[in-house]
C-alpha cells in the first residue's frame, strides 16, 4: 500500500496497552507535518480514555524506529514554517511525557535526530541490541526541536552518552556503542 493510501501512524488496542506504530517504513518514519498532527490527535484520544494502562510507541519495518524530521518536505519550508513545525511538535507530542499512564518507546532501528527527541520523550525506553540512536541537528544543518544536547545526554546514560551525540569519524554508530543498549 502506499504512503498516500493509509495513515501515516496506527494505533491497536491490546487489552489496556495501547501501541502506537510510526507507519511510514519508505521514509524511515520520519515525522512529517501529518504525522506530528495524527500522533497529537491519537494522544489526546488515549489520555480521554481511562481505561488504557500503559502506551507503547515503535516504528514500521525492520530498519527505523524513527528517522527524524522529514527532511524532503522541510525542503520547501521557510524558516517561519519550520518554527511552525518545531512548535507542532511540542504541541503534539506533549502528551508522551505528560499522560496518566506510562509511555515506553520500543525502538527497533535507528533513532536518529528528533526520532530520538521522540523516544526520550517517553517515559521508558528500550532498544534492539543493533538500534543505532544518534543526534543529528549539526550534522544535517536542521533545527534541532528543543532539546539541549546535555539534556539528551543525560537521558541516554553514560554508557551510550558520548558516543551517540559524537561518534567517531568513519565509524558505524552501533559500533561506536561498544555493543551498549537502553533498558
Amino acid at each position: 500500500m502506499s504512503e498516500a493510501a493509509r495513515e501515516p501512524v496506527r494505533l491497536q488496542r491490546r487489552g489496556n496497552v495501547a501501541i502506537v506504530t510510526l507507519d511510514r517504513p519508505e521514509r524511515m518514519n520520519a515525522l512529517s507535518r501529518a504525522t506530528v498532527e495524527q500522533l497529537g490527535r491519537i494522544g489526546r484520544e488515549l489520555a480521554a480514555d481511562s481505561s488504557v494502562r500503559a502506551c507503547v510507541l515503535t516504528g514500521a519495518g525492520e530498519k527505523a524506529f524513527c528517522a527524524g524530521a522529514d527532511l524532503k518536505e522541510r525542503q520547501g519550508m521557510t524558516r517561519d514554517q519550520v518554527r511552525d513545525i518545531l512548535a507542532l511538535y511540542r504541541s503534539e507530542l506533549a502528551w508522551l511525557a505528560s499522560s496518566e499512564f506510562p509511555t515506553v518507546a520500543a525502538i527497533n532501528g535507528v533513532a536518529l535526530g528528533g526520532g530520538l527527541e521522540l523516544a526520550l520523550t517517553c517515559d521508558l525506553r528500550s532498544a534492539t541490541e543493533t538500534a543505532p540512536v544518534a543526534t543529528t541537528a549539526s550534522s544535517a544543518a536542521t533545527a534541532s526541536s528543543h532539546r539541549p544536547a546535555a539534556e539528551v545526554a543525560d537521558q541516554l546514560g553514560s554508557r551510550i552518552r558520548m558516543s551517540s551525540i559524537m561518534p567517531p569519524v568513519g565509524e558505524h554508530r552501533s559500533e561506536a556503542r561498544s555493543g551498549a543498549n537502553m533498558r
